[in-house]
């Protein structure tokens, strides 16, 4: 999905600092197959976004009509996150939890360590000081923050059981196996798709999609290759896989 320069994003989002008009610039080509994912969904669906950020996708998904959650533990993204769903009036239909998902039996008062400390930054790690490759790191910023398992969060929603998220996306810098051991993906017979950033370097996030995929999703190599970071790149073997119910 090739987006015109000068295409702009259906919704308002604050753009006065760097990082977040980077973020509002790069919508459409930072993460074109996340787009591509959004615009497939059912305008009824209900969405999930874990490690949202300053909600981008958030706001998209709520653009084109779908009830949104979204999960953002650190301040100052959870606090433009907030903004952003005011300024588009999306109360409706969307709402911000400054959370961190993990797995069943570690909900905890815990520590938020920040890679960088401005609004729209991203790299932090929940619990545990280790960056997205898992190595560790010296923050810049240490945060309290809430951890929940997926089932406590649940929990604590007025969701009806028939009314889980049929749609989740995952990105949260390298602690994405622990937030799908807490999914419990056999038991969400009403998730539909999956989004989840991987790092195909890691020998855990290669065991994850294996669990996935036994769990009765599947992946398109395709979509992959398209979504990979390039070699010789930051990132280089990071991508977004989309799963979908097989």
């Amino acid at each position: 999905m090739n987006a015109p320069e000068n295409k702009s994003v259906p919704f308002k989002l604050a753009d006065d600092d760097p990082v977040t008009r980077w973020r509002k610039e790069t919508f459409y080509t930072k993460e074109p197959e996340t787009v591509c994912w959004l615009d497939q969904m059912d305008p009824a669906a209900l969405f999930l976004d874990v490690g949202a950020n300053i909600g981008v996708y958030s706001l998209y998904a709520a653009s084109r009509g779908l009830r949104v959650v979204a999960l953002e533990p650190e301040s100052q993204n959870f606090a433009a996150l907030n903004r952003n769903i005011f300024a588009n009036s999306f109360q409706d239909r969307m709402v911000a939890f400054p959370i961190a998902l993990t797995c069943e039996g570690n909900s905890i008062l815990a520590s938020l360590y920040l890679s960088q400390f401005l609004t729209g930054g991203s790299c932090h790690s929940a619990g545990v000081a280790r960056d997205w490759k898992g190595d560790k790191f010296a923050p810049v910023f240490e945060q309290g923050c809430m951890m929940l398992s997926y089932k406590q969060f649940l929990a604590f929603l007025a969701f009806a059981p028939t009314d889980e998220p049929e749609h989740i996306k995952i990105d949260v810098d390298g602690n994405e196996p622990d937030v799908i051991a807490g999914l419990d993906l056999k038991r969400r017979k009403h998730l539909v798709s999956l989004c989840i950033e991987i790092n195909t370097n890691r020998a855990d996030h290669r065991a994850m999609i294996a669990d996935i995929v036994e769990a009765g999703f599947r992946f398109d190599g395709e979509q992959v290759a398209r979504a990979m970071r390039p070699e010789g790149s930051a990132f280089e073997g990071c991508a977004e896989f989309i799963f979908v119910r097989a």
